[in-house]
């Protein structure tokens, strides 16, 4: 799939992505609880690691709201499935 490197950079810019949202809206951090993270896309034939900004969830893990990283129809891997977005 991807390289820890990758992983670890995704990750990276998706931290800075979080205080970038924080710094432009304090009350996102008590409301929301946004979490640095990244998803895996497939564009072609191969897979990336895209930064993310995640916000509320559903109480069962299932369903994360995007505040940051992807726009609408993008498409992701999700547990060995793709999710439009």
């Amino acid at each position: 799939m991807i390289s820890q490197q990758q992983a670890n950079e995704a990750m990276a810019q998706a931290n800075q992505m979080l205080k970038e949202l924080e710094a432009k809206n304090p009350a996102l951090v008590r409301e929301e609880s946004p979490t640095a993270a990244f998803v895996i896309e497939r564009p072609d034939d191969h897979f990336i690691a895209k930064p993310v900004v995640l916000g509320l969830t559903s109480s069962d893990g299932t369903y994360y709201e995007v505040l940051a990283g992807i726009a609408p129809g993008e498409r992701i891997i999700v547990e060995n499935s793709q999710a439009s977005l």
